[in-house]
């Protein structure tokens, strides 16, 4: 007859539950911006089996944002329903996990959107942090971006955004040409993870 706590760790074995402790869960939000659910974490770790929070992330990056989060990521400043629009630009420093709803190039029209030539480009990305949405414009030309690798469902990490007039402005302030070494402390950084 198999003792109590044999059959309780039998148990544990095939059910595969995992919690997320204080010490992942603020190495995730700081380094990435992903404020993670405990019912998220469990639906992450199903994924990649690990408390690793680049693991985390990536299994993050294959789900849909709004099931991982009941918090979000967006400060106030974002989310605020005042119809005033702020003075002056601001820098949110983040970082942000997102997800993009939507992506489209507002310097073309709807029937061009997809063809594989265009001179005009400036894109407008809904995103939501899973709980709140936002947009975000491409201000000046970002060469890593297009329709196609924004796509419904990409995961976005940003930090460093200029936020003006309600809108996240994303541009090339750092080109990455001398190295992360090197890079200011204060440039907009962009990390795609797509499905």
């Amino acid at each position: 007859m198999p003792s109590s706590s044999s059959s309780s760790s039998g148990f544990q074995k095939r059910s595969q539950k995992s919690s997320l402790d204080a010490g992942c869960h603020r190495r995730l939000v700081d380094r990435f911006g992903l404020n993670i659910s405990d019912a998220g974490f469990q639906l992450c770790f199903d994924v990649c089996k690990s408390h690793q929070p680049e693991e985390i992330v990536r299994a993050a990056a294959q789900l849909d944002l709004k099931k991982l989060t009941d918090k979000g990521s967006f400060p106030a400043l974002l989310t605020s329903t005042s119809s005033s629009i702020t003075h002056g630009p601001q820098v949110v420093t983040g970082p942000l996990f997102v997800q993009v709803v939507g992506c489209k190039n507002i310097a073309q029209p709807s029937i061009s959107q997809n063809s594989g030539s265009q001179q005009k480009r400036c894109l407008y990305v809904q995103l939501t942090d899973g709980c709140s949405r936002a947009i975000a414009l491409e201000h000046r030309h970002l060469p890593t971006l297009s329709l196609r690798n924004l796509a419904p469902g990409t995961k976005l990490v940003l930090r460093n955004v200029v936020f003006e007039r309600n809108f996240l402005l994303l541009e090339p302030r750092y080109d990455g040409a001398f190295g992360d070494r090197d890079r200011p402390p204060d440039c907009m950084e962009l990390h795609c993870y797509n499905n």
